[in-house]
């Protein structure tokens, strides 16, 4: 049987050296695993390095944004799932708002076990394991995020928004009209994240890939969010996704952005 806890610390480790390699390296655009993937250099160097040490740490498949493998050719209990640059646009952008993000799967049950995400640009690294809470620099983080905040949520535009612009506009425009204040910071693990350490109710998107937010999801359950999601493409891993810090907060937007 795995030691979540022990799991977790090694693989803050890990994620620690991971982000240290973004720290003064250039980067350029590459191609990715597909035309619409925007890859640079910097994502397949921190994606090898992680591959290689994940495999150490604990040995089983590995599914990653940069070297995509369907999921269900996978057989085993577990499964490494590994986005190396959350916000690689923000990164060509020249902003800091980028994420590193690794979680172990229970792939049985599609739920995280083990989950890290690292911050390189304010050496943050958040951390969590299942039934042990979540942490913050190693430090516990409450189980029970506060609930008198404004109504801000934070949202995510997919890649392929186009296909379906009607429907999140008509969900924006309900957000609006209900005098929700709207936040977009391009990389779904930090803006998760900000819900369980600022002053933010929830984040929102539609047809997220499973990287984009597993080990995120881990870090908000044990924070003590609220995480509700659905499933659109099995075969691509992809989710609605909606996390808020209470079922209030659940209630009230639910029924329309899961319409």
């Amino acid at each position: 049987m795995i030691d979540y806890g022990n799991l977790r610390h090694e693989l803050v480790t890990i994620m620690k050296a991971a982000a240290e390699i973004v720290d003064g390296k250039s980067y350029h655009l590459v191609q990715g695993r597909s035309a619409d993937n925007v890859s640079t250099n910097l994502d397949f160097e921190i994606n090898n390095f992680l591959e290689e040490h994940l495999r150490k740490l604990y040995d089983c498949p590995i599914i990653s944004e940069e070297t995509f493998v369907k999921f269900e050719k996978i057989k085993n209990e577990y499964v490494w799932i590994i986005d190396p640059i959350d916000g690689t646009l923000n990164l060509l952008a020249g902003t800091k708002n980028i994420a590193i993000s690794v979680a172990l799967l229970d792939a049985k049950n599609m739920t995280p076990v083990v989950a890290s995400i690292a911050m390189p640009s304010n050496q943050t690294i958040l951390s969590a394991a299942k039934g042990t809470g979540s942490f913050h620099n190693h430090m516990p983080l409450p189980g029970d995020v506060p609930q008198n905040r404004p109504d801000i949520l934070s949202i995510g535009i997919p890649d392929d928004a186009y296909l379906f612009a009607d429907e999140i506009a008509n969900k924006l425009r309900w957000l609006i009209e209900n005098k929700w204040i709207i936040r977009q910071g391009g990389a779904a693990a930090i803006d998760i994240c900000l819900t369980v350490l600022k002053n933010w109710k929830g984040f929102w998107e539609q047809n997220l890939y499973l990287w984009d937010f597993v080990a995120a999801e881990l870090i908000a359950t044990e924070s003590g969010c609220i995480v509700h999601k659905k499933k659109r493409d099995k075969k691509l891993l992809r989710y609605d996704l909606l996390i808020t810090v209470s079922d209030e907060v659940s209630n009230r937007l639910l029924p329309t952005l899961f319409a």
